[in-house]
């Protein structure tokens, strides 16, 4: 039994788990480390009933574990975070913009400046902030602010139009609502999002802001803060 356990291991259980990044280290041993985590998966026939028996209800079982493990994938922090900051964004436009007032474009280009590391720590611990947290958080902050959210968050391109200009040209007169806005800084820890959006309106004016969102108790992500910076 120990010869056909490994054959069907090797060709049935082990393919779909090695995109999984499972390797198989020894004949029926199955190893996985995925951000730390070791998953050690090690298979073995035992049982009453003639050979036939074992073997074919082994092989339904072990199908349907390799089935549902397959399946389960872990979710890195920074995944996490980028798909609650693609809903963040999502969510905010369909709120701000009813459908036939939606912006005319999404502007690309950089809206926030890179903060400085050395900086904002220095002027961050005097709130008693531990230094590493704040080192990390900087550096996520300046990591998000350089990702496209067109690129980063595909569901935008589906309610917004999409432009590379930085804002309307005079040939552009047609445009009247342009929007740029940052993918959300997403920090898990305290449940909290924030993202910085620049809307123009054409003659109407526009508005410069930052937008926080909090987790409630149930963990669902909800508007909060809204910060003006400018309004024309």
């Amino acid at each position: 039994m120990g010869d056909e356990l490994a054959k069907a291991i090797t060709e049935v259980i082990y393919p779909p788990l090695k995109s999984e990044g499972f390797q198989q280290s020894r004949r029926c041993d199955l190893i996985c480390t995925k951000h730390g985590i070791v998953q050690r998966l090690y298979l073995q026939i035992s049982g009453l009933g003639d050979r036939e028996f074992r073997a074919t209800a082994c092989a339904s079982i072990l199908l349907l574990a390799v089935t549902s493990l397959a399946g389960c994938k872990i979710t890195s922090p920074e995944a996490e975070r980028q798909k609650i900051g693609c809903d963040i964004l999502v969510d905010w436009v369909n709120k701000r913009f009813s459908e036939r007032r939606r912006p005319s474009l999404l502007r690309e280009p950089k809206l926030v400046s890179p903060l400085d590391m050395e900086s904002t720590v220095k002027s961050l611990q005097s709130e008693d902030l531990p230094a590493d947290e704040i080192r990390r958080e900087v550096e996520e902050h300046n990591r998000v602010i350089e990702l496209s959210p067109a690129t980063t968050c595909p569901a935008l391109t589906k309610i917004l139009p999409i432009s590379e200009r930085k804002r309307p040209g005079p040939d552009d007169l047609q445009i009247e609502r342009s929007l740029q806005l940052t993918v959300p800084h997403v920090q898990l820890d305290r449940g909290i999002a924030y993202f910085e959006i620049d809307y123009e309106c054409g003659l109407c004016g526009g508005q410069n802001s930052t937008i926080t969102y909090f987790a409630n108790e149930r963990g669902k992500w909800e508007m909060g803060h809204i910060e003006q910076h400018s309004v024309s």
